[in-house]
């Protein structure tokens, strides 16, 4: 985004990366992560390239409300996409606001620390799962579509379908074990 720090290059982190208070970031020349990139207060973390991996072990973590990590579209990168090829996690509030999270692992957003994920566009694609930990609100709004393509989402906590249709395909499914609270109108 505007004033944002940017990797232009691949970003590679198989350990710790530390993001400061008050700061942000944006990924944008992709790279691959099965470290941890932890965020302090106020910071954002955004993924703005056309492939970014988390592979087995890869966490984002912050405290409840202090870190934000966001998949945005921009000019250059239209579609950014989040592949996830192991068993990878989200600690802090998600914000998927185009693009897409991709790939054959599982991604675990949340945890019992009251978090929020908000899904306003964008699409969940590959034979992977999405799981939506306890504790963690769910937010599906927006009028674009989003799509689910032969993914799994899983909600175990509180989802809100407020806006937007969803096209689920190829063998894609939700599987609720929350509540699923549909105020979307037609």
């Amino acid at each position: 985004t505007a004033g944002s720090p940017v990797v232009s290059g691949t970003f590679n982190n198989n350990n710790l990366v530390n993001l400061a208070t008050n700061r942000e970031i944006s990924l944008g020349g992709g790279g691959n992560s099965s470290g941890t990139f932890q965020l302090a207060g106020n910071t954002v973390l955004y993924f703005q390239s056309t492939q970014y991996t988390l592979s087995t072990g890869a966490s984002i973590t912050g405290d409840v409300g202090i870190g934000t990590v966001h998949i945005l579209p921009n000019m250059s990168v239209p579609n950014p996409e989040l592949r996830v090829t192991g068993d990878a996690s989200i600690y802090t509030n998600f914000n998927m606001q185009g693009g897409k999270v991709t790939g054959a692992g599982s991604l675990s957003i949340g945890t019992d620390n009251n978090l929020t994920f908000d899904w306003t566009a964008g699409a969940m694609e590959g034979s992977g799962e999405t799981v939506i930990e306890p504790s963690t609100n769910f937010n599906i709004s927006g009028a674009a579509v989003k799509t689910l393509n032969q993914r799994r989402l899983i909600n175990f906590w509180q989802a809100t379908w407020s806006g937007g249709n969803i096209e689920v395909s190829n063998g894609a499914r939700i599987e609720n074990s929350g509540i699923f609270d549909i105020t979307v109108d037609a």
